[in-house]
């Protein structure tokens, strides 16, 4: 695959892979805000905002259109990603549609029309109510962990804050979103990536460029507030309880390696069984951000068995940190992430994800060679990775009592 990036507008990128793998390309633009309290849950409901104010009917759009919501670090992304055909010419139809999403969606007086955003405050609404255990569990620790820090902010907002969103408000500030904001631009298909960036730099004409948000980035911050980890408890909702650890990555962020922190993570699901004889919890999973430097890890387990399951937990982190990962391990761990990273070739939607990664980080390489870094992982790295973490909070789901 060809790649190709460059900033076409002051403040628009645009990344392209000029392949003929695929029988549907990729077409996408988000805005990049910065992730705040008073701003995510409207910017949640932007996207579909936009599709229902569209000026061409659903049932006439050239190709699907799919609304995107994302957080990386404390950056939100909105906008979309459309499919069109992946043939050899600019998919100018795509680029037509996306750029009338973005300028000029149906409107009156100049504001969204009432009865779209209360429709889309509501299915934002029933979204975030819908969320599961673990994304709810998840939310719940980096709030206690990350108090007063962006990344504490729903990516959807919550439910109260959607219910505020007010089609007056949403209208004025989208304008201003819409003047600032980078926008990254992203299409992977057969067409030259000039000709397809001189289409998308036309099409994007009368979007007016101002100075992005100067408080636009992700605060990396290295170790805890604290010198002792912070202690709480959490109800557990209707799900089974379960124990939750929260890690800064420390000073490893300075050199952090991608690749490595996948390994990382691929590792704690060899080491941790889920359940049998002796082990004190029954599931374990992990999330790792390398934008923001943190590491969380969850067990399932009943309240008599917290402290144990807490005490297992920690014992294989320091195993790590003694560079205790047998050569089987550390092979199946960087296996799983090798294929992991190369079956993101087979598929446009992903490529398209990774790439806006990748461009958040400053990074031009694709997943091929991603793969091949995380077969060149050592167990030294990992043991660094391990070093260097410290544990910030520990959060108990389904117990009175911290």
């Amino acid at each position: 695959m060809d790649f190709f990036r460059e900033e076409i507008r002051p403040h628009v990128f645009f990344t392209s892979l000029r392949t003929h793998r695929f029988q549907t390309g990729c077409l996408r633009a988000v805005l990049l805000a910065p992730l705040r309290r008073e701003a995510a849950a409207q910017w949640a409901a932007l996207p579909q905002v936009l599709l229902g104010s569209a000026a061409t009917p659903a049932g006439e759009f050239p190709c699907p259109v799919e609304p995107l919501v994302r957080q990386r670090g404390e950056i939100q992304c909105v906008g979309f990603r459309l499919l069109p055909p992946a043939e050899a010419g600019v998919p100018e139809d795509a680029i037509r549609l996306l750029s009338g999403l973005f300028l000029t969606p149906n409107t009156r007086g100049g504001l969204f029309l009432p009865g779209c955003v209360e429709t889309e405050r509501t299915r934002l609404r029933q979204r975030i109510e819908a969320q599961d255990g673990h994304d709810r569990m998840r939310q719940r620790l980096l709030e206690r962990m990350c108090p007063g820090e962006a990344y504490a902010v729903p990516r959807l907002g919550t439910g109260e804050q959607a219910a505020s969103i007010h089609y007056v408000r949403l209208s004025k500030d989208y304008r201003s979103l819409l003047a600032a904001a980078p926008l990254e631009l992203f299409y992977c298909g057969g067409a030259s990536p000039r000709h397809v960036a001189a289409a998308l730099t036309d099409a994007l004409f009368p979007l007016s460029r101002g100075e992005p948000d100067p408080e636009l980035g992700t605060d990396v911050r290295l170790y805890p507030p604290e010198a002792a980890p912070r202690s709480y408890a959490e109800p557990s909702g209707e799900g089974p309880s379960a124990l939750g650890l929260g890690f800064r990555l420390g000073p490893w962020m300075a050199q952090a390696n991608p690749a490595a922190l996948e390994v990382f993570s691929a590792l704690w699901q060899l080491r941790c069984p889920a359940g049998g004889d002796g082990v004190p919890y029954t599931d374990v999973w992990e999330y790792a951000d390398i934008y923001k430097g943190v590491f969380l890890l969850f067990a399932r387990t009943v309240p008599e068995n917290r402290q144990a399951a807490q005490e297992s937990l920690m014992a294989v982190w320091e195993s790590f940190c003694r560079e205790g990962i047998s050569p089987e391990e550390l092979e199946q761990a960087r296996h799983t992430v090798f294929l992991r990273l190369r079956g993101r070739e087979d598929d446009p939607r992903m490529l398209e994800e990774f790439w806006l990664g990748q461009a958040l980080m400053g990074l031009e390489y694709g997943p091929g060679e991603a793969a091949e870094l995380a077969q060149g992982v050592t167990a030294e790295e990992l043991a660094r990775i391990a070093r260097s973490m410290q544990l910030d909070t520990v959060c108990f789901f389904g117990a009175s009592d911290p």
